[in-house]
């Protein structure tokens, strides 16, 4: 397959999504926030600069315009005497902190004016309020309760369903990875992956393939390709965030394409963000 072809394969998404929400896991609710103890974790802050240079760029104590719209369209959940940053979203060291500052580098990566047309071209223009069309509740946790899990959607039978980035998400990866994450996360809305635990190289969030990644609807692209052309587009087009966040976009995306689906897409990221076929004679390629 040339390069133009796979670009269009990689790039080209559906403008209409499937409704039915994916059966998950119910939501628990979250004590006593102690951000110091994962910000002062070494190693645990990002080490490309990411969350600190995307806040200096917009200035964010001159952006509440910026934050109060990504606050009110994803409808961010304050929890109750919880110390995550509701008070301080400037500060990219809390939680509610760095997740705006994920936000704000996945709606705002080469546009300052943020789109609704899912069907342009670039989904860094219309990321955003893609996104905050599907999630009911949006909420950042500071207990890792599994140690490999970076976020999740789930819901209560009775009551309001959540976005959840859990502290490995907003603390143990890099800011591009954290935006790319809450895409993956927002097409869990009536899209639960769909394939076993055991049937993907990472042992978990399987897909069957490239163009089949949905329980609830065959031959739908699942999370694991929103999470990769989210990825795709910021290392090849982003004007925001160093190039090192660029490139380790691609390693991301690199990741996911060898470990998360069932049938091996059969092409990877070179580090801009372009996609190349593959020979993996194992697995089909």
């Amino acid at each position: 397959m040339n390069r133009l072809v796979m670009i269009v394969v990689l790039l080209s998404l559906p403008a209409a999504m499937v409704s039915a929400q994916a059966e998950l896991e119910p939501a628990t609710s979250t004590p006593e926030c102690d951000w110091n103890t994962w910000a002062g974790i070494p190693n645990a802050m990002t080490t490309m600069g990411g969350h600190q240079d995307i806040a200096l760029t917009w200035d964010c104590p001159m952006s509440h315009g910026v934050i109060d719209y990504m606050w009110r369209e994803m409808n961010f959940y304050k929890w109750d005497g919880i110390n995550n940053g509701y008070d301080a979203p400037c500060n990219t060291a809390t939680p509610i902190g760095r997740a705006l500052n994920a936000l704000l580098l996945m709606g705002y990566a080469t546009t300052n004016n943020p789109s609704c047309d899912v069907n342009g071209d670039n989904m860094l223009d219309w990321a955003l309020c893609w996104s905050a069309s599907w999630v009911e509740q949006f909420n950042v946790s500071c207990v890792q309760e599994d140690p490999t899990l970076l976020g999740r959607t789930s819901y209560y039978l009775l009551g309001s369903d959540y976005t959840t980035i859990m502290p490995n998400g907003l603390y143990r990866q890099e800011i591009e990875r954290t935006s790319s994450l809450i895409m993956h996360e927002s097409r869990h809305w009536g899209c639960g992956h769909n394939a076993d635990d055991d049937q993907c190289a990472r042992r978990g969030s399987c897909d069957q393939s490239w163009d089949n990644g949905c329980d609830e609807e065959e031959s739908q692209p699942g999370a694991n390709r929103y999470d990769v052309t989210w990825l795709s587009w910021y290392a090849n087009y982003s004007i925001r965030g160093s190039w090192l966040l660029q490139s380790d976009a691609s390693v991301r995306a690199n990741e996911i394409l060898s470990s998360g689906f069932r049938r091996d897409p059969c092409f990877r990221l070179d580090e801009n963000g372009i996609p190349h076929h593959i020979s993996l004679p194992d697995s089909g390629c």
